[in-house]
This record gives structure tokens, C-alpha cells and sequence, in this order.
């Protein structure tokens, strides 16, 4: 399941890249998958959502969340399209 999931999420992004993939919408889709993983985990496999929590807190997420916080303000401060 989290095969298909990662399917889905390439898909998404390649069908995103033809219409003009910015670096924001990239990250933001990164931290969608992490958190539909974290739902599929729960949900799917049973896991308790303390142990859920503790791998979507993983340091991946957390600089994914720091870059996507940065491209946004580095958006807002210049009227860019990163």
C-alpha cells in the first residue's frame, strides 16, 4: 500500500512538472506523502498513532517543513514564483 501511495505521489509530481513544477509545490508535495503515509499507517497496518507521530516527525520531515516555511516567505518577500 505504501508502494501504491509512492506511485500516486510520482505521478502527482510528474504530472505537475509538465505544467510548471515550482520548488514550493515540490516540498508540498513531499510533506502531503508524509503525512498520507503517517494516515496509511494508522488506518492500514494498525500502528498506534504515537509510534505514527514519532516516524513522521523524522528529521526528513522536519527540514522538508523548514525548506517549505523558507520558500514561502522567500515568495511572499520577492512576488516570485519558486
Amino acid at each position: 500500500m505504501e508502494l501504491l501511495l509512492t506511485i500516486l505521489f510520482i505521478i502527482g509530481m510528474l504530472y505537475y512538472a509538465r505544467r510548471g513544477l515550482t520548488l514550493t509545490l515540490l516540498v508540498g508535495l513531499i510533506l502531503l506523502h508524509r503525512v498520507l503515509l503517517m494516515v496509511l499507517r494508522i488506518t492500514w497496518y494498525n500502528m498506534s498513532v504515537p509510534d505514527a507521530l514519532e516516524k513522521l516527525l523524522s528529521p526528513w520531515t522536519l527540514i522538508a517543513v523548514t525548506a517549505f516555511i523558507i520558500l514561502l516567505i522567500i515568495k511572499v518577500m520577492t512576488d516570485r514564483n519558486i
